[in-house]
This record gives C-alpha cells, structure tokens and sequence, in this order.
C-alpha cells in the first residue's frame, strides 16, 4: 500500500531521529522514544509510521520490538476504523510471531489480516496471508493442515490470475507432497510454480524451482532427470548471479556423482562449492560441503580423510543440529573401525549437541519472557498515561453507541423472533397439511382395501349361490348385511374419530359375512365390558378389520377344523386396549404358503402405513403387538394381536 506525502514525510522525520541511535539504545528506550514523537502525528500517519518501523524491526531480526510497533498500530487504526492500517498491522505482528516462532499465534494473525483483506478485495494480499498460515502450520510439523490453507492461497491467486502469488502457492504445496514423499504431486506442481516464473519472467523464482524439482528426481533415483535439472537451476542462477544458489546446486550434482559411483567427479564439484561458499563467507555451506567430502572419501576405503573432513566441519560449524549429525556419523565410523573409545566419545558429544539444541530452546524462551516483561511494564505506563486523556474523550461517544447499539440489537431480535415465529407457524401448518393428505390417501387406500374387488365379488357369488339353491329369504339377508357395511364404510371412512359402536357394528357385519362366505367354518364372538360407553369412547376408524381379515384369511382358512376369534377389548386411562385372537394355523404355516402363492398383504401394509402417521399425529401413539400362541407341546395354535389405541371421549 502507498503511504501518503505526509505520512512519508514523518516516517523519514523518524528515521533520521531514531533510526540511527538504534545500535546504542535498549529496545524499550527506543519504543518510548518513538512514542513520545509520533503524539502530534494524526491517526493515520502515527499508524503508517508505526508499521514501517515494525517492518524495519522484522527485518533486524528485533521481533518482539516489531510485535509492539504492530500492536501499537493496530490500536490506533481500529480506533480510527482504517481499514488498510489494520491490515498491514495484522501482517506484521503475524510476522513478528513468524520470527519469534510462536507459529500458533502467527497463524491467529496472518487469518485475521486474510479476513480483513477479503473483506476491501485485496485477493492478492489474502493470498500470501493463506500461504503464510500454511507456512506456519507446515513449521508445527502439522502438514494437513499446511496443504489445507497452501490450496486456499493458491485457489486465491488463480482466482485472480496473479502469477507471482499462483507461482509461490504452487512451490509452497509442492513442498508439503515432497516432505511427505508423493513424489508425482511434488512434482506437479513444481512444474506448475516453474510456469507461471516462466510467464512472468521471474529468473530467480524459475532457478529455485528447477532445483526443487531437480531434488525430487534425486529422491526418486532418477538421476539423470536430477541431474539435467540441477544443471539448468545452475545455468538460471547464474543468470541472476545468485551465488548462493550456484554453490547450492554444485553441492547438489557432487551428491548425485556420489550416489553413481563418479568420486572424482563428486570430488570436484564439492570443492567448487565450497570455493564459492568461502567467497560468500558462508561457513555452514562449507561445513555441509567437508561432510559431503568426507562421504566421498568414506565410499572411496579413504577413512582418515573421511574423518579429516568430517572433523572440518565439526569444528566450523555453528548448527548444534547439523554437528550431532557430524558427531553420529563420525560414531558410525569408530564403530565400523572398531574403536569402540573414539566411538563412545562421540555418541557422548552427539548427545551433548542434542541437549544444546534444546537449551538454546529454553534460553530464547527465557530471553523472550524477559524483554517481554521489561517493556510491557513501559508499555503501560505510556497506555496508562493516554488512557487518562482518552477516557473522557471516549466515554460520551461510547455511551451514545452503546445506547443505540443496544436498540438497534433490540430490533433486529425482536424482527428475528417475528420471522421466526412466522416461519414456524408456516413450517408446522405445511407438516400438518402434509400429515392430512397422507391420512387421506390412506384412509382411501384402506376403504378400497375393506371393499376389494376380490370381497365384493366373493360376496356376489355368495348371493349367487342363494339365488341357485331357491333361498331368497338367505340371499335377501346376505345383501342387506353387505349393503349395510358397505354404507357403513363410507360413513366412518369420512371422519378423523368414530365411536367404538361403529367400529363394532362394521366387524360384526364383517365377520357374518366372512362367516356366511365361508359356510360356518368359524365362530367368532365380541366381548365389550359393561364399564365401557361404546357411543362415548371415539377412535380412529378402519384400524382393527385388517387384523380380523388378517386372522381369516392367513389363519383360519387353512384350518381342517372350525375356527375362532375373539375379539376383546379394554379401557384403561385413556387408552383403549384390543385384541384379536384365532386359533389358525399359525403365522409361520401361513408365509410358507404365502411365499408359494407369491401373495402380498395390502391391507397390512396400508395398516402399518396409517399407524406410523398416527404416531406423527398423536403424542399416545398406537401400539401393536403380535404373538405366536403353541399348545404346550410347541405346535402352533393361533395368533394373538394387541392393540393399544389412544381414545377421545365424545363430549
């Protein structure tokens, strides 16, 4: 983001004052020394300034310094609602975390600055935030979840069509799928970062990438392809003078000349390395190189000058890890030799590495608390100091917008109570209606099961009969019970309760039908108890008749003796209890025969549907339960049916 003439102005008035006596001066005098001049600054400005000196901070490795310039400018852009100013403070205390290596709280920053940046469109912006997220998650060795946000940036910056964002992305995941050995996406999307730097003409960018795919091809044993790319990452590198990178790359073919067996050709480019590596006065590049020197001379039966190199390094390097690394290897060489004493003394210096390694952990740790300590104790003395001129200033503006926050709060729950409460009463209206037509359909599939085809035309025939044996007065009767159901039906068919008067009178005429249909081959009685007002006690209609045929015609039918049924009811609170009781053969007989006859029960399954919907429509649902009866040496003697029904009583 560009600063403006006048904030500019005042960061250089800050950089000749300050910036200069930054050797001389403790962390916490330069903080209270900045603050003290920036007072006349505006909002703005005093925000601007604050986070390039938190920039500059960051680049001096004086992290925690930096952390406070952020956090001084994020309170003073939130204040001001500056929008851009909270942006770039959000970046760089994430970048301060970043270098002090608190990666969760980096992470709590860089996706506060990537909300904020998504929020005025800065995509390209929200796109390293991601990518820095991912970073961090990568540091914490969490690399799911690294891969997760270094996708989102990468999604990002396509969106956007920014090549330099959608180049970094796609190095940053192609690293993840390297670390975690898939090498075909490692690749993939190396190749797919080295495209957009060839676009983009980004020579440095395009000779990282060429390394990296170089190492993955080494990984793979692909030596060839390693080394064909090695050569062109060093040819690029050369192109933009990194000789750094030139030093790197030339380490890097010696390791494949190692792995093939060319010594002296390992040899050679080691030493060109480490001639580069003196230049740049990098003393960990050369130790690295000595250790690679000395594997050569190791797999050469060179073993003193093998332990020469590896000494070299050992005694120039400053890594506590890398010189454990030393230590173990020059360990696995005594032990090979034999020399079990030089071997112990360097398994013992190892360890002391390793332990070094987690004391200087400790030690930073230590030293972070203290700096911490030491100037936020200045920290709030200056925030104490302008918390005295504030807070009056403040308080009148925050009591008028708390006020109008708290009405404008009141409005919008009492508008989402109302939506709410509509919405709910529309939801259940519709359920309801639903419930409604279900109940219909059904009640009608119900009735056209109670008068099947197959029953009126079995009662015709009945009649039939009559008429041919010369027995008008039977057949006469015949027809005035079938009419009298058949109204009767229709009637209780049209309402949601009927008394269980009806529903009595409708099995009565049932089961005599069924009884003259199947020439007397069963007996079936009623049995109401007196305490019940069978006009009063209402129930949903067309429940117990597909029990009753049931019991019939799966039951009773196949008996070689006269059958029976009883059906019995009882009434206990507002519960009506029914039974249906036969003596046929059993319901394991029946879906024998059944499954031979491929016959299907409609009207069962019409049944199971409608007490499934009144179990959707009553809080007392209907409740069925089927038994096996056997006689006391197992063989099958019937079936029982219990229904438990919830009633309304008819005021």
């Amino acid at each position: 983001m560009n600063l403006r003439n006048s904030r500019f102005q005042g960061f250089l008035v800050l950089s000749f004052f300050f910036f200069c006596p930054i050797i001389s001066y403790g962390q916490t005098d330069q903080t209270d020394s900045i603050l003290r001049a920036i007072v006349d600054f505006s909002p703005v400005e005093q925000t601007d300034t604050l986070n390039a000196l938190s920039l500059f901070y960051t680049g001096n490795n004086q992290c925690y310094q930096a952390k406070r310039m952020g956090e001084e400018a994020l309170r003073i852009a939130e204040s001001e609602v500056y929008k851009e100013g909270q942006c770039e403070a959000l970046k760089n205390i994430a970048e301060a975390y970043w270098g002090l290596k608190d990666y969760p709280m980096a992470i709590v920053f860089y996706q506060r600055a990537a909300d904020l940046y998504g929020e005025f469109r800065a995509f390209a912006e929200q796109a390293f935030c991601l990518n820095a997220i991912g970073a961090s998650y990568r540091r914490s060795g969490k690399f799911e979840k690294a891969l997760d946000f270094h996708l989102k940036s990468l999604a990002v910056a396509e969106r956007i069509n920014n090549e330099q964002r959608v180049a970094i992305a796609s190095c940053s995941v192609a690293y993840i799928y390297h670390v975690l050995h898939n090498y075909p996406k490692a690749l993939e999307y190396y190749f797919n970062s080295l495209e957009m730097n060839q676009s983009s003409g980004d020579a440095s960018g395009m000779a990282d990438d060429l390394n990296n795919i170089g190492a993955v091809y080494f990984e793979c044993k692909e030596y060839d392809k390693s080394l064909e790319y090695y050569t062109k990452a060093m040819a690029s590198y050369r192109q933009v003078s990194d000789s750094a990178g030139i030093a790197r790359t030339l380490c890097n073919i010696g390791n494949i000349y190692l792995v093939q067996g060319k010594l002296s050709r390992a040899l050679e480019y080691q030493q060109k390395s480490i001639k580069i590596e003196e230049q740049n006065n990098n003393t960990e590049g050369i130790a690295y190189s000595y250790s690679n020197i000395a594997a050569v001379y190791r797999k050469a039966g060179d073993i003193q000058k093998a332990v020469i190199y590896k000494k070299k390094a050992l005694q120039i390097s400053n890594d506590p890890e890398f010189k454990q690394r030393v230590c173990d290897s020059l360990r696995v060489i005594y032990e090979e030799q034999k020399d079990f004493h030089n071997a112990l003394y360097y398994s013992l210096q190892a360890s002391a590495y390793k332990d070094s390694v987690l004391n200087s952990e400790s030690q930073r740790e230590i030293l972070e608390l203290q700096t911490k300590y030491e100037t936020e104790k200045k920290e709030n003395q200056i925030e104490n100091l302008k918390k005295e001129n504030l807070i009056k200033a403040l308080e009148a503006g925050r009591q008028k917008t708390h006020k109008n926050y708290i009405i404008l709060i009141a409005v919008l729950l009492i508008l989402l109570i109302a939506i709410g409460f509509s919405l709910y009463r529309l939801r259940q209206l519709n359920y309801r209606n639903e419930l409604k037509k279900k109940n219909l359909a059904i009640e009608k599939d119900l009735l056209m099961a109670q008068i099947n085809p197959h029953f009126i035309f079995n009662s015709l025939n009945s009649v039939q009969g009559f008429i041919g044996e010369n027995d008008p007065h039977s057949a006469q009767r015949f027809l005035s019970k079938f009419a009298k159901l058949i109204r009767l039906n229709l009637e209780n068919s049209r309402n949601p309760y009927i008394s269980l008067l009806d529903e009595c009178n409708a099995l009565q005429l049932f089961l005599e039908l069924e009884q003259i249909r199947f020439e007397n081959r069963f007996d079936f009685i009623i049995a109401i108890p007196g305490e019940i007002n069978q006009e009063q006690v209402q129930i949903p209609p067309m429940l117990i008749q597909p029990f009753v045929e049931n019991a019939i015609i799966h039951g009773i039918r196949y008996l070689n003796e006269k059958g029976f049924i009883k059906i019995s009811f009882g009434l206990e609170s507002n519960v009506l209890s029914c039974s249906v009781e036969d003596n046929g053969i059993g319901r394991e007989k029946s879906a024998g025969i059944n499954i031979r006859k491929d016959h299907q029960s409609l009207g069962m399954k019409l049944i199971d549907e409608r007490i499934a919907l009144l179990k959707d429509q009553n809080k007392s649902p209907v409740s069925v339960e089927i038994q096996d009866l056997f006689t006391e040496s197992g063989t099958a003697r019937g079936t029982l049916v219990k229904l438990k029904i919830p009633i309304v009583e008819d005021s």
